[in-house]
């Protein structure tokens, strides 16, 4: 799946919903429509790519050849992919630098230069 795909959704398509989870009470919809979509969601996955100013883009081959593109990159080994974990600590930093620069990831996880003159103290 390479877009994101959104539908709109009728009345009918409601009523047949209800009818193909065997709904008789409202009261049940909720659990049994969050499971099915649960279902779904993991039957269907989709990678992100997260861009340095924190756009998420869903990850295919266009919006890729298009950022190289952009940012002029001709040899894909110039490229760095980091696999990241963030905690609260990483959470605040990002924060933070969201305040001072359009590059936040290169900021608190490749220790890019700061764009502005705003001064910070670490977090303890």
């Amino acid at each position: 799946m390479d877009d994101l795909t959104v539908t709109p959704v009728s009345t009918i398509s409601i009523i047949a919903m209800l009818h193909k989870f065997n709904i008789g009470q409202v009261e049940s919809l909720e659990e049994k429509v969050g499971l099915e979509l649960l279902k779904s969601i993991a039957r269907e996955s989709v990678t992100y790519m997260i861009m340095d100013d924190l756009a998420v883009r869903p990850m295919s081959a266009k919006p890729i050849i298009t950022l190289l593109n952009h940012l002029n990159i001709k040899d894909v080994g110039d490229l760095e992919e980091k696999a990241i974990t963030v905690g609260a600590n990483e959470g605040v930093e990002l924060l933070r630098a969201s305040m001072q620069t359009k590059t936040m990831l290169t900021v608190v996880f490749l220790g890019g230069k700061k764009e502005s003159s705003i001064k910070s103290e670490p977090i303890h």
